[in-house]
């Protein structure tokens, strides 16, 4: 199949040397009036071309084994009219390959991360507490600080390897004597940094919106507590400070202010806060 066009000029050859009155030269002229077709079972790498030629040669047929001894044969032969003076050096097709082209990979890059190393947010949450006693105790655990700090996390979408609370505890100002045992609070003054590949802008809106989800924080606060020893301590968000940006080269971005409104609106607010926890408890 290599070299289909092979087979009349072989087949013509073969005859020629055949017949009673064969004479050599009749033999070449019939091989050399289309050398180019027989050129191809030399040139291809083809095995069943390669014993087509071993079987002619065995039949006496004058198969040259090269292009430069066709060139030589061809010379020494008279001219014929199907004879080319000079005989072409010809190509056998080559197996065919696909057309496709090859599959190419582009190469994998990497998003740059749209926030500066470094950059935080910080903010204040400050929870009601039945007493004074009871925020000391929340402020100076361990497990307290991790469930504070598990439940930000969680709110904000982010690893807590982010979040990082400090706790205190204090008492509501400007309030007379008698309700000033009643307005403990517990303060949580988070500093979150900001995740590689995520916008500090969008860790300072997701911060901001906590001011209108405190019922949804207290609650998932007070599940992270359950089956520690404050399970029993009723903690209510009373406040969500404004967040500030702590970018990477060390300027704030925004005023720590907070949200709740002014200090005595939520110590106010603390105090009816915790006085009703008190009642209920």
């Amino acid at each position: 199949d290599a070299c289909p066009r092979a087979c009349e000029p072989m087949n013509a050859a073969a005859a020629a040397s055949a017949m009673p009155s064969s004479k050599p030269l009749a033999v070449v002229q019939s091989m050399c009036s289309k050398m180019q077709d027989v050129l191809c079972l030399i040139t291809t790498q083809n095995q069943t071309c390669a014993d087509m030629v071993q079987t002619a040669v065995q039949f006496g047929l004058p198969i040259p084994t090269s292009e430069t001894e066709a060139q030589k044969m061809c010379a020494s032969a008279p001219k014929s009219p199907n004879i080319s003076g000079t005989l072409p050096r010809i190509t056998c097709p080559a197996p065919k390959t696909s057309t496709r082209p090859p599959k190419t990979t582009p190469p994998k890059t990497t998003p740059p991360s749209t926030t500066p190393a470094g950059d935080k947010v910080t903010f204040r949450v400050g929870f009601a507490i039945a007493s004074l006693q009871k925020a000391k105790d929340m402020a100076q655990s361990p497990v307290v600080k991790s469930k504070m700090e598990e439940t930000m996390a969680d709110q904000l979408n982010i690893s807590k390897t982010n979040v990082y609370a400090t706790l205190s505890a204090t008492t509501a100002r400007r309030l007379a004597d008698v309700a000033r045992r009643l307005a403990a609070k517990l303060n949580a003054d988070y500093s979150i940094s900001v995740p590689a590949g995520t916008s500090t802008s969008a860790v300072q809106t997701g911060v901001s919106g906590l001011a209108s989800q405190t019922s949804q924080l207290t609650a998932a606060l007070t599940q992270k507590l359950a089956g520690t020893n404050f399970a029993n301590i009723n903690v209510t968000v009373a406040s969500v400070g404004a967040p500030t940006i702590v970018s990477a080269k060390g300027n704030q971005d925004s005023n720590p202010t907070e949200i709740s409104g002014s200090t005595a609106a939520q110590d106010l607010m603390l105090m009816m806060i915790t006085l009703v926890s008190t009642l209920m408890f």
